[in-house]
């Protein structure tokens, strides 16, 4: 059996829910009146993200990942962990990706979701002896990731989808994906993708957001709420987690590791929170930027100023779990 950390069963409780259960939905509901005043909230609500639409969200979003996310090129959270700064930032993940790369001595690297390249460039350039490969939807993110890896040799970038992965079966010892894999339109043949392609006894690094609590369970502010942050950032289906995994457990995985990093992605989304409050707050602003800016960056801020408060409700979380063939 799993000890405590690696415990695939999450709970809610350690989350303070019930001690802010009152200010959590009174803020929830007034941010939710304010959203309305923008954004079409029952679009968003009732549409689910199809791959064009999620290529279209990172298209839109693009110099919004740059000015504000980081200029850097990551796309991905940076988490910040008050014990250990040294391995905090938007490294953190890969950080932890190496940790297996020492582990196995792997030949070839997958990743899903590549972004502008900033992971497999760090990775690359470390691990000159073994070949990274990585796929991304968005034409404009493969054309900067090739051009920012084109000094390294042993790196090969191409544009193909979660559900199609174009290699040849057995090839991987490692298949990583950092917020990316929450993006697929079928989790299951995506699952079932990554299974062919991993060799016996390599890992499957998933690095995302779920759901800890079932929606069911949910008053309807939070449950509006918890649908907006997941529409808001074009997430097609938002797992619960322990559906995530007994899912993947039906495809063959084994869950080797499962660890809970909500508290170490909640400064990033603070800084979030305060940047959407402004916008939320300040009318005159929300109406100039919607005549300026496209629909689908400043969706963001739907995200910016909810996640943050869904999270300290105990209905979403952010966890590393890796899985092993």
């Amino acid at each position: 059996m799993p000890n405590q950390k690696h415990n695939p069963t999450p709970s809610p409780s350690k989350n303070p829910t019930h001690t802010f259960q009152k200010a959590i939905l009174d803020e929830i509901s007034y941010y939710l009146k304010r959203i309305e005043t923008v954004f079409n909230v029952d679009e968003l609500l009732n549409k689910v993200p199809t791959e064009r639409e999620i290529l279209e969200y990172y298209i839109q979003s693009e110099k919004g990942y740059h000015f504000i996310h980081s200029k850097s090129g990551s796309i991905h959270l940076p988490l910040q962990f008050a014990d250990n700064p040294h391995k905090s930032g938007h490294l953190a993940q890969a950080y932890m990706i190496e940790e297996y790369m020492k582990k196995i001595k792997p030949k070839n690297v997958l990743e899903l979701g590549v972004g502008k390249g900033f992971n497999i460039k760090y990775l690359a350039s470390k691990y000159p002896d073994v070949t990274f490969w990585g796929i991304d939807l968005t034409p404009i993110h493969v054309e900067i990731a090739v051009r920012k890896t084109r000094h390294l040799d042993n790196v090969y970038i191409g544009r193909a989808n979660f559900n199609n992965l174009p290699y040849e079966e057995n090839l991987f010892d490692i298949v990583y994906s950092i917020e990316s894999f929450c993006h697929t339109t079928n989790l299951e043949r995506s699952f079932k993708q990554v299974y062919a392609v991993l060799k016996r006894g390599g890992y499957f690094i998933v690095f995302d957001g779920y759901r800890v609590m079932p929606i069911r369970k949910l008053p309807p502010s939070l449950t509006t709420a918890t649908k907006l942050v997941e529409r808001s950032m074009a997430v097609p289906e938002v797992y619960e987690l322990n559906g995530w995994i007994e899912l993947a457990q039906s495809i063959g995985f084994k869950i080797s590791e499962i660890e809970d990093f909500t508290e170490a992605i909640l400064p990033a989304w603070q800084r979030f929170y305060r940047l959407s409050k402004i916008f939320f707050n300040t009318p005159f602003l929300a109406t100039l930027l919607k005549k300026i800016i496209s629909t689908k960056l400043l969706q963001n801020s739907i995200a910016g100023i909810l996640t943050p408060l869904t999270v300290k409700a105990g209905i979403h979380g952010y966890y590393k779990v890796v899985l092993k063939k």
